[in-house]
């Protein structure tokens, strides 16, 4: 591989605090960005897991060519809508709990 793997996280509660720790100890990937829609959550969130871009709009991340992947750690039900664009996006996805899409 000839570069790392950029990771979007979309979310900024506890589960999207594991997966940045998690990610943290991954070499060949990297968080590169979060996007929270509450206003301030993406930058500090950012700032406290070191990541270098942070976003209120979901589709501002997903033009990011450098992301590769995105995690869905956002409420259950906003899921489908987040699937679905991330997928029209070219984004591979990583989401828990997929029956309820």
């Amino acid at each position: 591989m000839n570069r790392k793997v950029g990771v979007g996280l979309i979310g900024s509660g506890f589960i999207a605090s594991i997966h940045a720790d998690s990610f943290k100890k991954i070499k060949d990937a990297e968080i590169l960005a979060v996007i929270s829609p509450p206003q301030g959550h993406a930058q500090k969130f950012a700032e406290k897991h070191q990541i270098p871009k942070h976003f209120t709009e979901l589709d501002e991340m997903l033009a990011l060519e450098e992301i590769d992947m995105v995690i869905i750690g956002a409420p259950n039900f906003l899921h489908c809508e987040i699937c679905l664009k991330a997928a029209e996006a070219g984004k591979h996805i990583v989401v828990e709990k997929p029956l309820c899409l």
